[in-house]
């Protein structure tokens, strides 16, 4: 279908390599593309049409240079001691917390240029392509494993769409 497999070199098989250091490395290999996208094995509920979505919209949109999916979460979240979602003073209704979005380490995809200038998977003006928890699993717990496979088994997800 046209895909191309990339070899990892020696020095980015190891546990210290991250997706910035991969992306780059195959923007090195292949510097002739348009854009660049990563979508991990680690992510395998990620859908077919979540995938083919992001690209239309990244390869759409005039204004951003990437694109990555996230989680909406609504919350009362803190952080070092500190909330960071809302005021106590002025606790609000939960349906009216503002929404915090966690990057999912699923998808990714970058213009050319931005990934030139920045040797970044996320450029300077990113599109959050919001997706389900279900797609957002990301293998890297016995936990992680569990749960996916417990999906997967009561039928509630399918690898395969």
């Amino acid at each position: 279908m046209g895909a191309e497999h990339f070899a990892r070199r020696a020095d980015l098989a190891k546990n210290t390599a991250n997706g910035n250091d991969l992306l780059v490395n195959q923007f090195i290999e292949r510097p002739e593309y348009d854009y660049y996208f990563q979508v991990f094995a680690t992510a395998p509920l990620m859908r077919v049409e979540t995938i083919k979505k992001a690209v239309s919209v990244l390869l759409d949109s005039a204004e951003h240079d990437s694109i990555m999916t996230t989680i909406d979460h609504k919350g009362f979240f803190w952080r070092a001691g500190m909330p960071v979602s809302y005021r106590p003073d002025l606790l609000p209704r939960s349906q009216d917390l503002i929404s915090i979005n966690e990057e999912t380490t699923g998808l990714y995809g970058i213009s050319h240029d931005a990934l030139d200038r920045l040797r970044c998977r996320i450029g300077a003006k990113p599109i959050f392509l919001p997706v389900s928890k279900l797609e957002a699993i990301d293998l890297n717990t016995d936990d992680d494993f569990a749960y996916a496979d417990w999906l997967v088994g009561t039928g509630r997800a399918s690898i395969v769409d």
